[in-house]
């Protein structure tokens, strides 16, 4: 498959789902809060968009020797959803240690079969096969996204999902028990919440209020203000919150204990929300296409020891002409 490159590949269709369903297997064994040592590489949002992720790959190394780990949104919009979560299905099957996958919004049926993934799988498998009675490609993959865990500490120190943080949200625990398979999100639940919730960017929410930017009528997620990043930390005894689910069009002040650097023209993190000096939520985005098409540029996180030695983030733009590498104690 990788030897094919950054195009469709000719599945059969009984290894892939052979594949899918070993898959679910191994992620369904998971906790909902994965614990991912470091150092690690952090990627956000990837939407289809395979030849990216083979280029991150390529540049940052493969997950039998780089522990890396996904926060979800795999499929839609791009037109090689197939192709990437089945890779990194794959390679979750051969180096189930090394690879960690969240689940995103995108990873739910009732909302993958509005955007581009159902026609995506119809196309490339069920349209061109009398499948009869038998269950289709499309109920497969979706079969493995139930199973996908929904957060991750990182080192300890940093909580990681795809979207943000709950008012349900009280001690870590409280990811670890939630049950899977989940089939749809429940408006109002914690799993829900993390999946869909955003920061408020124009400082108008207090702490937290449903999010109607995603649902107009009774909103999905929450928004979740400044303050309640801040709480949050504390209150879950962490450093840093790392999410994907958005892109933003802004230049990015990151703050640190013992210097300020600034990165003019990677945009593709949201903003970050600072407490003083100390960098407190960061948004990953990886999708070069669409980010260009916004004439935005991509980034994605590496971490070594967090407690104790030096952190290094590595950001670079869309056609990687210029690398940005920021470290700090």
């Amino acid at each position: 498959m990788v030897e094919n490159g950054p195009r469709e590949f000719d599945f059969d269709r009984q290894q892939l789902i052979d594949i899918l369903r070993l898959g679910a297997e191994i992620f369904i064994q998971e906790c909902s809060l994965i614990e991912v040592p470091v150092p690690c590489i952090i990627y956000g949002d990837t939407h289809g968009q395979y030849s990216d992720l083979l280029r991150w790959f390529n540049l940052n190394g493969w997950p039998n020797v780089t522990r890396s780990v996904f926060l979800g949104d795999f499929v839609d919009r791009g037109s090689h959803g197939v192709e990437l979560f089945a890779l990194l299905t794959c390679l979750k099957v051969c180096f189930p240690d090394n690879i960690f996958v969240i689940r995103g919004n995108h990873e739910e049926e009732s909302l993958n079969q509005l955007y581009s993934f159902v026609a995506e799988v119809y196309m490339k498998f069920d349209a061109k096969k009398n499948i009869g009675g038998t269950q289709s490609m499309y109920e497969h993959f979706n079969n493995v996204f139930m199973n996908l865990p929904l957060a991750c500490i990182i080192g300890g120190e940093i909580l990681a999902m795809h979207g943000g943080i709950s008012p349900k949200l009280n001690t870590l625990q409280d990811i670890r028990d939630i049950r899977r398979p989940i089939d749809e999100f429940e408006k109002g639940t914690l799993a829900c919440d993390l999946v869909w919730s955003d920061p408020d960017t124009l400082n108008k929410v207090i702490d937290f209020e449903p999010n109607l930017e995603r649902e107009a009528t009774v909103g999905i997620g929450q928004l979740f203000s400044q303050s309640a990043v801040k709480e949050a930390c504390k209150r879950l005894g962490v450093k840093m919150i790392v999410r994907g689910h958005q892109v933003s069009n802004s230049p990015v002040l990151i703050e640190t204990k013992l210097s300020s650097c600034y990165l003019s023209r990677i945009t593709a993190m949201e903003k970050i929300i600072h407490i003083g000096r100390m960098t407190l939520l960061i948004v990953a985005y990886s999708g070069c296409f669409f980010c260009t098409l916004m004439k935005l540029f991509i980034c994605f996180i590496t971490y070594f020891n967090v407690s104790t030695s030096s952190s290094t983030m590595i950001s670079l733009s869309s056609n990687l002409s210029s690398i940005n590498i920021s470290t700090y104690a």
